[in-house]
């Protein structure tokens, strides 16, 4: 009863149950109101706001993959044997594919739906990991984990 009441009222000269009062303060913090007024608790509200920019960001991975693999599409020419590279502004350094051969979309293809598979299973285990995390600190950290993983993809 005594290490219970200690734990539960934060006394930090418990010699014992540390791990009990680390998991109490840890829960306390993620369950505290933003306003006493409103129902709204600081961790739920954070754990959203990093999931929907978690999701953001992916979604957006998930565009500039489709945009690549439309941009072949488009490219794709039926009787060409090479593929050919045009210059698109003269005194610029860029570049344009046009008359890509079948089998050369075919492996672009290949690869994009490959890219998409990790994309889409990255973002549902990522969104696993940001709603299981229950520190807040922990929470933020993991975000910008994740977010590191997509960049250096």
């Amino acid at each position: 009863e005594a290490t219970r009441k200690g734990v539960c009222t934060g006394d930090e000269s418990l010699t014992t149950s540390f791990h009990q009062f680390d998991v109490y303060g840890e829960a306390t913090d993620y369950t505290r109101r933003i306003i006493n007024d409103f129902t709204f608790e600081m961790g739920t509200v954070l754990c959203s706001i990093v999931l929907f920019t978690w999701l953001l960001s992916m979604c957006n991975a998930i565009q500039n993959i489709f945009f690549f693999l439309s941009a072949i599409i488009h490219g794709h020419s039926y009787n060409s044997e090479v593929m050919r590279m045009d210059r698109v502004l003269k005194n610029d350094k860029s570049f344009a594919f046009s008359e890509i051969p079948t089998r050369r979309v075919l492996l672009i293809l290949f690869i994009g739906l490959i890219q998409l598979g990790i994309a889409v299973t990255l973002m549902v285990c990522g969104a696993w990991w940001l709603i299981a995390t229950t520190k807040n600190t922990d929470l933020i950290l993991n975000g910008l984990a994740l977010t590191y993983i997509m960049e250096i993809d």
